[in-house]
């Protein structure tokens, strides 16, 4: 779980980093006062495309599958995330890139909660708050890092690299991914037998009644 939980900080740190510094650069980027509207809406079209992008990441996962969905949404945010610095604040396409950003990002985050409650069937609820709670806390504290850079190398250069957190984030997902697949084909046949009737899949059964399970 460990991996995955890395990988869900590195998504919240571009979150973060677009939540955070957009409205510092829209400001001294852009001349934009710091009471415009348009900082309330670029943040609240962001922050709803990213739940309509958790929700649209379930429902397309069970076709593309969920590493390929985390992998392909995580590097696809980065072209809307980088290409917001080339367009005018407050235009259609500055809005059209914002949402995209925002669903792209979030795609997968409800879906590395699930891989890491179906590791921890027992802990169903620690594992969702490692990647929920915890890992939006420690991408706060790395974005104190992105913080100082923006200072010292300027906002676009900084925030930049914060997104490029996404790519270390996809390479994170394949490793625990192909990990955790790795570990299933290693079961013996007594092993699996075991898994299937132990009292920790009947839990994660009822925790969970309408998830599907293969045989």
């Amino acid at each position: 779980m460990g991996l995955l939980t890395l990988t869900g900080i590195l998504s919240n740190v571009a979150f973060v980093t677009f939540t955070s510094a957009m409205p510092l650069w829209l400001v001294h980027s852009h001349e934009v006062s710091y009471d415009s509207t348009l900082i309330g809406w670029t943040l609240s079209a962001f922050s709803l495309a990213a739940a309509l992008g958790g929700v649209a990441g379930g429902i397309i996962s069970s076709r593309l599958g969920t590493k390929r969905l985390i992998v392909i949404s995580s590097l696809l945010a980065l072209l809307p995330l980088n290409a917001i610095f080339f367009l005018i604040p407050g235009s259609v396409s500055y809005f059209v890139m914002v949402i995209l950003a925002g669903a792209l990002i979030n795609a997968g985050m409800p879906l590395l909660i699930v891989s890491a409650q179906d590791l921890s069937p027992k802990n169903a609820a620690t594992a969702s708050g490692m990647l929920m709670g915890f890992s939006a806390g420690v991408a706060g504290l790395i974005y104190v890092g992105i913080g100082q850079l923006q200072m010292t190398m300027g906002l676009v250069p900084a925030m930049s690299i914060g997104y490029l957190a996404l790519i270390a984030a996809g390479v994170s997902a394949v490793i625990a991914f192909k990990s955790r697949q790795s570990a299933t084909l290693n079961l013996t046949p007594s092993e699996i037998l075991n898994c299937v009737c132990s009292p920790c899949i009947d839990q994660n059964i009822e925790a969970y009644p309408y998830r599907t399970y293969a045989p």
